[in-house]
């Protein structure tokens, strides 16, 4: 059985907000960590340092023989501290040089001296020098170890600061939520990707990539390590992921990969799967995981509220029977629309149900509601009218088309007179429909093109049923 994957590309999300661009921690402890690196020197620094040495020993071996042998020290001092772990090499670097410099100077005229007396104090002053070197160097070296550990405690304080404001945006969905975690995750985890995976109850996959830089998807697939750890209740980290296609890089080179369940309300299956950079090593640390975590958390955060204030939105927006808008929703559009004028206007039509009340005494409030409900999808299905369809109370409904000329005013007239006759259900329990329509150039304010509409609509329908010109306006 084949399941279909599908891949979606998204754009780049706004950062977070209050978050501070990478490597933005405290500029001390980066200046003194730079400054205690321990690293490799550049080959500028000891190249020059040998060549000096070399000039200054054979000018101090020409000019005052045996003393010359010391200029050496130095460059062994330096030596010793760049490379702690070779540090008894070099004594006899040191003391190779000058000695090959001496039968150097000796061509110039350099006075003789008592080579093994002068090779002996030579290895005993440079061993002196690295043993007491030893202690300044691994000291140097703990106080680096220190500050590079402050430094990361530091970004990844930052980094969590961070992602609790991500957590706390409402407005965030899943995958929005997820590409302001990976904005705020590179500054401290060195990622190749970030996916969203999505399971729906019919086994269909999508994964949705987030953030700008393109990634190898690797396949999801039932009985595959990723399905498994997508389907697992715990995040699952693997170093050198040996499941996800090698593509260009060598079959040691790929990437570790880590599956993070969301565990989000609903039928569909979420996780977040972080894929390693190849220049890490493909090993996920300590930190990486607990920032990948922390991250999965925030995403799953900032998407439950998002579904939350959505559910808050819908039940104060909606009306429950029918699923159409409602007249709280009706009246914010309508301020809407005297605020912002469209370019053609709008067209506003009010209907209400013929023969509901009839129907309710004679088949019970049930099928009454079943009319409401028959009714509603029809007029959305005739207009495509989701978010423009309003019920105003009772069998009353309100449809604002936006854009539309006036010329089709009669046109959208006569189309929802004939929705009754045109649904079986609803010619089955002879229900009709009073329509009045007005445009929004008949009059100055959204508040009259609805009394306009208002005054067509049971002028139609007393002319349907013949009702005195007096009878009262009942409001819904």
């Amino acid at each position: 059985m084949t399941h279909p994957v599908t891949r979606q590309r998204q754009g780049s999300a706004p950062s977070p907000t209050g978050a501070r661009p990478g490597g933005d921690h405290d500029p001390r402890v980066a200046h003194a960590s730079g400054l205690l690196d321990a690293g490799v020197p550049p080959n500028e620094l000891w190249i020059g340092a040998l060549i000096l040495t070399a000039l200054v020993t054979l000018m101090m071996l020409v000019t005052w023989g045996g003393i010359g042998w010391f200029a050496t020290v130095p460059l062994v001092t330096l030596y010793g501290a760049l490379w702690p772990r070779r540090a008894l090499l070099m004594p006899l670097l040191g003391l190779t040089l000058s000695a090959g410099l001496y039968v150097l100077a000796r061509r110039f005229g350099a006075p003789a001296v008592h080579v093994l007396p002068t090779v002996l104090l030579h290895l005993a002053l440079t061993g002196t020098v690295m043993v007491v070197l030893q202690p300044i160097v691994k000291l140097r070296d703990l106080l680096h170890e220190t500050l590079g550990r402050a430094a990361a405690d530091q970004l990844k304080l930052e980094v969590m600061a961070d992602l609790a404001q991500v957590s706390a945006r409402g407005q965030l969905g899943a995958v929005s939520a997820a590409e302001a975690a990976e904005a705020v995750l590179r500054r401290a985890v060195p990622l190749g990707g970030l996916m969203l995976v999505t399971t729906c109850p019919d086994s269909s996959v999508t994964a949705n990539v987030v953030g700008l830089r393109p990634v190898h998807l690797p396949e999801v697939r039932p009985g595959s390590p990723l399905w498994d750890a997508h389907s697992a209740s715990q995040p699952t980290f693997v170093n050198g992921g040996a499941v996800l296609p090698a593509g260009p890089r060598a079959e040691g080179e790929r990437p570790g990969w880590a599956m993070l369940p969301l565990h989000l309300p609903g039928d569909a299956r979420v996780s977040l799967l972080a894929l390693g950079s190849d220049a890490t090593g493909q090993r996920w640390g300590v930190q990486d995981r607990q920032l990948l975590t922390a991250a999965a958390r925030a995403v799953r955060a900032a998407t439950e509220r998002h579904l939350h204030l959505t559910t808050l939105d819908t039940l104060a927006n909606h009306d429950a029977l029918t699923g159409c808008l409602n007249r709280h929703a009706f009246t914010r559009t309508l301020e809407q629309l005297d605020s912002t004028p469209l370019r053609r206007g709008y067209g506003l039509a009010l209907m209400d149900l013929d023969g509901f009340k009839r129907l309710n005494d004679r088949a019970g409030h049930a099928e009454g509601d079943e009319a409401l409900r028959v009714f509603a999808g029809v007029v959305r299905q005739t207009f495509f009218a989701r978010d423009s369809l309003y019920r105003l109370g009772g069998d009353e409904f309100a449809l604002i088309l936006r854009d539309v000329p006036p010329e089709d005013l009669a046109t959208l007239t006569a189309k929802v007179s004939a929705l009754p006759g045109e649904d079986a259900v609803m010619a089955r329990q002879a229900v009709g429909v009073s329509v009045g329509v007005a445009h929004a150039s008949e009059a100055p304010s959204a508040a009259e093109v609805l009394a306009l509409a208002d005054q067509r609509m049971y002028a139609n329908k007393r002319a349907k049923t013949r009702v005195p010109a007096s009878h009262p306006r009942t409001q819904a």
